[in-house]
């Protein structure tokens, strides 16, 4: 539509999920056993674990894209969400713009500033009925050192969804025709993230959830896209995530692998923060219609907490690295006809050279392999098929 001389695009729309489940969660025996076999720790579960639970989400939005003139859009956006699970409604104003800085489009600045709620997990409603975690200490087998402690499952009565701040800026320069370079900084602000604490000073112990998690999460990144007279592309990416935030997030430690021992929580460090990556892949075209995708990725090891031998944190977690992942990978692929389809066929070899790229740790001091990295990936090679519709 044009309004005031001005183009006008203007977007409605609206959504209704309703989702449920119901089944069993039944965990198994825990123990904690120090380096010369005597028992530390038992943790033991009671409850019938039959859970169940159902949300309703009920949501519209409306957004106006504007085109102001030939070098600027706006972008201005408001959604409307009712969560039936914690009786919320919410309201998230978004807004974006797109200026180019020169006639020909070549060079444009881009960004955004937004609020998003997240939909709350199922699982939250269901927290009363998980099977509460009995916990008791020990010096060897026959000796413990109190009574066990029992943890309620409790929700906190203010539960709220999470919500984010996010906002971006990014600078977008076509140099020439075959050289492209954008730079992007993007900001999260999360509030009223899902949390588990320990709470065992004040009544009786529990396992307390709650919306008062927080997490900052910074991201840079910049890349460089080179395309080639014959049509292949060429990239060049690095990029820097910090992030700082409470580490009991609900969904992690109630994911499908389950957390064995619930620590106390902490705000620091996140276990997936990469100080520095570098990324180089591209797609070449060869003769007799072969297509070859090369890759190489470089980054700062992930984070993981050393224990003590009782499984108590030493010094706070998240605070050693594993070592840089390294990784040059490469692909070939040839398109022919299958069954009156356009098929993709080939294959792809990862980590060529065999770089040490550990996935585990022994990080018990008490470990005679304490510091040892295991469980790495070695060079595989893969069949890729893929079938067009």
């Amino acid at each position: 539509m044009t309004w005031g001389g001005r183009s006008h695009l203007i977007t409605l729309g609206a959504q209704l999920v309703s989702t449920s489940f119901d089944g069993i969660d039944r965990s198994g025996p825990i123990e904690v056993v120090g380096a010369d076999g005597g028992l530390l720790k038992r943790i033991t579960f009671q409850g019938s674990g039959a859970l169940d639970s159902s949300d309703v989400v009920t949501s519209g939005y409306v957004q106006d894209h504007w085109q102001v003139n030939e070098h600027l859009a706006l972008d201005f956006g408001l959604r409307f969400d009712h969560d039936d699970m914690i009786n919320e409604s919410t309201f998230s104003p978004r807004t974006a713009f797109s200026l180019a800085l020169d006639d020909e489009g070549r060079s444009i600045v881009k960004g955004g500033w937004g609020l998003f709620f997240d939909q709350v997990f199922l699982q939250v409603g269901a927290f009363p009925g998980f099977q509460q975690r009995v916990e008791q200490d020990f010096l060897g087998a026959d000796r413990p050192l109190a009574p066990p402690v029992v943890f309620e499952n409790r929700i906190d009565d203010d539960f709220e969804a999470p919500m984010s701040r996010v906002w971006n800026v990014e600078f977008d320069h076509q140099r020439s025709e075959s050289l492209m370079l954008r730079v992007n900084y993007r900001e999260n602000r999360a509030l009223d993230r899902p949390i588990v604490n320990r709470v065992v000073d004040a009544g009786p112990a529990a396992l307390l959830l709650s919306s008062s998690g927080r997490l900052t999460a910074r991201e840079f990144d910049t890349t460089l896209r080179w395309t080639l007279a014959d049509g292949g592309e060429l990239f060049a990416s690095f990029s820097k995530i910090r992030t700082n935030g409470d580490l009991n997030d609900f969904g992690l430690v109630y994911d499908t692998v389950r957390e064995p021992i619930v620590l106390d929580n902490e705000v620091g460090q996140q276990a997936f923060d990469v100080p520095e990556r570098v990324l180089l892949w591209g797609v070449l075209g060869l003769p007799w219609g072969l297509t070859l995708t090369p890759g190489i990725e470089w980054r700062d090891g992930f984070r993981y907490t050393v224990f003590n031998e009782d499984y108590t944190v030493v010094e706070g977690r998240n605070r050693a690295e594993f070592p840089a992942f390294f990784s040059a990978d490469i692909g070939i692929t040839k398109q022919i006809a299958l069954l009156g389809r356009q098929t993709d066929v080939g294959v792809q070899i990862y980590n060529l050279g065999g770089h040490n790229n550990p996935r585990d740790v022994y990080s018990n001091l008490a470990s005679g392999q304490f510091g040892a990295f295991r469980n790495t990936v070695g060079t595989s090679i893969g069949l890729r098929v893929g079938i067009g519709l």
